[in-house]
């Protein structure tokens, strides 16, 4: 189970840092169109982050730990 969950904090990683490597804005190449499509994914991207963290949490919680909300700006 903890080798699950070490892969699982690995993946979280990976999509954090994908989704806040992709570009953001107009001034960063993107069409008004392709903007709308690269906020979805983005927001996908991040949602996926958030269950991994929490899998995490719950396959080796940590006695004395409160739960913690993880709010991540768009």
């Amino acid at each position: 189970m903890a080798g699950a969950a070490e892969i699982e904090h690995d993946l979280m990683c990976c999509y954090l840092y994908a989704a806040f490597s992709i570009n953001q804005g107009t001034d960063e190449g993107l069409s008004d169109d392709a903007l709308g499509r690269v906020r979805g994914w983005r927001r996908t991207i991040i949602s996926v982050a958030v269950e991994e963290r929490a899998a995490r949490s719950i396959a080796s919680p940590r006695p004395g730990c409160a739960a913690v909300v993880i709010r991540i700006a768009p």
